[in-house]
């Protein structure tokens, strides 16, 4: 999760007092943290080492742990250190020893518990007037609240912490804080926005000299510029993050790196990209290798499915073959159900490149049973396409065989019945080319229907796809006007998909599109016109319909949308809402006019605070 990847060890506003080697230890995490465990671990051996002694290293080293994105190992460490300081009247420390353990739950899949921790020790702070220590807490309840997709309330707890930070003039902290911010942005899809927060707690790490902590804001710089399509600065950023990793050993994170600067350079069709993926394949294959030997099974995998596409994209088709053996073997050994389909998926694309069309269909008919045990469907188009192919075949195949039955029929004929005429024979050949002819021309009707329904159509969610959506909305609003009948017409936004997408992998979220496209058809008139016309925006037409009964309508849908399959609710921060703008279309001057006071109504939708209908 890209929240988790650059929320790693924080610059402490608590005031609590420690002694020059534990500060030394505080230090140095944010340049060599595998040394710093290493050297806690041999002082903790002691057996003299006091109690009070023994919950500062522990506090140490989680902060050690949270800084290689360690979370599990961050997690006991945070919570021994508590543990021990309960056992002492040291309340302050206490108080960020449960900031500690709330951190490090922001780093596991549910992220929930650490609320409770933070709420405490931000309680403690408001009572005791401490600033330091309320800060911390906010930014912990902030970490968390976006980890869990409550960005307004994210947004809110950062912002107060800024500001806290700011007037008490902390200024090790409110460059921190301006990374979080910064994070808010980016799953706000906001991308510029996030880019001055974290230019400014870059520019404070590279002053302080604090690795670590420069090292994530780079990587955010480089996500932000990778997402507004300035690839030479994406590269460069994520270029200069990794080599911080590598410096300060930091494996994990030069794996992120590694994967995130890949991920850019592939989806980029530029020429040089091509050039410096090759360059970078041997450091994918240590990011794989270091995810594999952290047990960290679903970035193994996902790197793997990066690379396999690399393969398929140059045309190494072995080498991806075998790369999808490795993915098979590892979902099946640890049940990663998530992925099976798209693997399955890339093994037909691969067959079908191979020109081994069968093999292809066959590898396809597994996905798509693989997809229904999870409620899924399959890449509708790709798989028309296969199939096609396979058709093709077979219909050629059975042409064959009827022109040599006929053929047969035909010697037999002359054979057994000499005494018929040239013309009874000419006339057996016809009805064959006949037959054949009428057999071709009802294929390749069948054939042009499914094309025609493809161009017409969204291949994921099976909707209407943009321009045949706007093609009938223009009828519909010609027949409206000619026929003095309302006309309601929606755009409606899926909140967040970013953040799915982002989170999850494109996989979720093109599962999250085909749950909408299934409530769609199931709660929706047939002469309703309902068409995806962007990547998470979709436009509804409702001819004879009022926006009071449509607004209505909509609102039931939305409802439905949050019952999510059993394959999403897996997913506990996944939540599907819209803000959708509702308007009459008979209203308006024209087609142009009805989208954009849609759009003006949906935006307001968003501003409003999302998941609503605004007409």
């Amino acid at each position: 999760m890209a929240a988790v990847a650059l929320s790693v060890a924080s610059a402490n506003a608590s005031a609590i007092e420690w002694s020059e080697e534990k500060t030394r230890l505080l230090s140095d995490i944010n340049h060599h943290p595998t040394e710093v465990i290493n050297s806690i671990e041999a002082r903790l051996a002691n057996a003299s080492v006091s109690v009070h002694e023994q919950a500062r290293y522990h506090y140490i080293l989680s902060d050690a742990y949270y800084a290689l994105f360690l979370g599990d190992e961050a997690l006991v460490e945070a919570q021994k250190a508590l543990s021990l300081a309960q056992q002492s009247d040291d309340e302050e420390f206490i108080q960020a020893c449960n900031i500690k353990v709330a951190r490090a739950y922001d780093t596991m899949a549910d992220a929930s518990p650490g609320i409770e921790y933070a709420q405490r020790a931000l309680s403690w702070a408001v009572e005791n007037q401490s600033p330091s220590v309320q800060i911390d807490a906010m930014i912990a309840l902030g970490s968390i609240n976006l980890t869990i997709v409550n960005l307004v309330e994210a947004l809110d707890y950062f912002t107060q912490a800024y500001r806290i930070a700011q007037q008490h003039e902390l200024d090790t902290v409110a460059p921190h804080i301006a990374s979080f911010i910064a994070l808010v942005y980016e799953a706000q899809e906001k991308s510029r926005s996030a880019i001055p927060y974290f230019e400014e707690s870059a520019r404070y790490y590279r002053q302080t000299d604090n690795q670590v902590e420069l090292s994530n804001s780079l990587y955010g710089l480089g996500l932000a510029y990778g997402k507004i399509h300035q690839l030479d600065k994406a590269v460069d950023y994520f270029n200069e993050s990794m080599a911080i990793s590598v410096e300060i050993g930091d494996k994990q994170g030069e794996a992120y790196t590694t994967q995130a600067l890949f991920d850019v350079l592939l989806s980029s069709n530029e020429e040089h990209s091509s050039e410096q993926l090759a360059q970078l394949m041997p450091m994918l294959d240590e990011a794989i290798d270091t995810f594999r030997q952290s047990n960290n099974v679903h970035l193994e995998v996902g790197t793997l499915l990066i690379k396999a596409k690399w393969l398929e994209r140059n045309a190494l088709l072995e080498q991806a073959f075998e790369i999808i053996e490795q993915l098979e073997i590892l979902v099946a050994e640890h049940d990663i159900t998530l992925h099976k389909a798209t693997i399955l998926l890339l093994r037909a694309k691969l067959h079908a490149e191979s020109g081994d069309y069968a093999a292809a269909y066959q590898t396809l008919q597994a996905a798509r049973q693989e997809e229904v045990k999870r409620r899924q469907e399959t890449d509708e188009e790709r798989f028309q396409q296969l199939r096609a192919g396979f058709e093709l075949d077979q219909k050629a195949y059975e042409n064959r065989l009827l022109a040599e039955t006929n053929a047969r029929q035909t010697a037999e004929l002359a054979v057994n019945k000499r005494d018929q005429t040239i013309v009874a024979l000419i006339i057996a050949v016809l009805v064959g080319l006949i037959f054949a002819i009428v057999f071709m021309y009802f294929s390749i009707r069948r054939q042009h229907q499914q094309l025609e329904r493809l161009a017409q159509t969204d291949e994921l969610t099976a909707l209407y796809n943009r321009r045949q959506t706007f093609l009938l909305l223009d009828r519909e609003k010609k027949l409206a006007v000619r026929q003095n009948q309302p006309l309601s017409v929606a755009i409606a936004d899926l909140d967040d998909f970013k953040y799915i997408n982002d989170t999850y992998g494109h996989q979720v979220g093109d599962d999250v599109l085909r749950h909408v496209g299934e409530c769609i058809k199931r709660d929706f008139r047939n002469t309703d016109i309902i068409g995806r016309i962007g990547g998470e925006e979709f436009l509804f037409v409702f001819p004879s319909a009022a926006c009071e009964e449509v607004a209505v309508a909509l609102r039931q849908f939305m409802d439905e949308c949050k019952v999510l399959p059993a394959a999403l609710s897996a997913y506990s921060d996944i939540k599907v809402a819209f803000s959708i703008g509702l308007v009459d279309a008979q209203d308006q001057e024209s087609v142009t006019h009805t989208l954009a006071q849609a759009d003006n109504l949906m935006y307001q939708a968003k501003a409003n605070g999302k998941d609503q209908v605004v007409y």
